[in-house]
């Protein structure tokens, strides 16, 4: 509410970044409210969404604790029929798995499931309370992790099983959540704390070795965002490099 969206895409253009900017939705105030927000969030997806360029967007409900079963639903069809990707947060903590299973009578993975979220490529972010069905159910239907393991550190969330989604054949992209939830954004930083988290958790040395970790925060993060065009030098890819 009260935000530019074009403003903000405006100024990432000027910047030189390459970047899938989301609006994201919630199902605070009035239904009339949501359905306004439904309604700008598609006009958004339609004139921003572009998988090859410099600048694209997703579909972004908040979470399923902060939209309501409509909104989903309704975010599902924006995505499927506008061939978008999808971004949320999901099983971000015992207590979010708790509270919908409650509500729902579902665990979340299964809940945004039911509402449609995983007919297109989605994004989510955290994915640090998932089992090992859900694993499989989620590389089964091309459902990405953004790896936050600084912000999950900081929230006291716990510490996501990334050598298991690995294992279990998910894409993975290490990311830095938001200045909201971490005290920075330096990915060097989350790289290093991704490899010492999974050693620890799994009491062993081995575990994400460096080399992994520099790829799930290059191609692999590219990858989870679907931007196939970026994130390692390669003959045929864009020339992005940090400098």
């Amino acid at each position: 509410i009260g935000v530019d969206q074009d403003a903000i895409m405006e100024t990432v253009s000027k910047s030189g970044m390459r970047a899938a900017v989301s609006r994201t939705l919630f199902s605070f105030g009035t239904k009339e409210d949501e359905k306004k927000a439904i309604e700008e969030a598609e006009k958004y997806v339609k004139r921003y969404y572009n998988e090859s360029g410099m600048l694209t967007t997703m579909v972004a409900p908040h979470s399923p604790y902060t939209c309501s079963t409509e909104l989903l639903e309704e975010c599902a069809r924006i995505a499927v029929e506008n061939q978008t990707m999808v971004h949320i947060h999901l099983s971000e903590t015992e207590r979010e798995v708790r509270d919908i299973e409650a509500q729902y009578g579902k665990r979340p993975v299964e809940y945004a499931a039911s509402c449609g979220l995983f007919k297109r490529p989605t994004v989510i972010a955290h994915g640090v309370v998932l089992n090992e069905n859900e694993r499989a159910f989620l590389a089964e239907h091309d459902v990405r992790v953004a790896h936050n393991p600084n912000s999950n550190l900081k929230l006291g969330s716990g510490i996501a099983n990334v050598k298991a989604m690995l294992e279990a054949g998910m894409k993975v992209g290490i990311a830095t959540d938001s200045v909201a939830s971490n005290n920075n954004l330096d990915m060097f930083e989350e790289m290093r704390i991704a490899t010492l988290l999974q050693k620890g958790i799994h009491q062993d040395a081995t575990a994400l070795p460096v080399e992994t970790a520099l790829t799930l925060a290059t191609k692999g993060a590219a990858e989870v965002i679907g931007m196939k065009q970026t994130g390692s030098l390669e003959i045929g890819k864009c020339a992005d490099f940090i400098t």
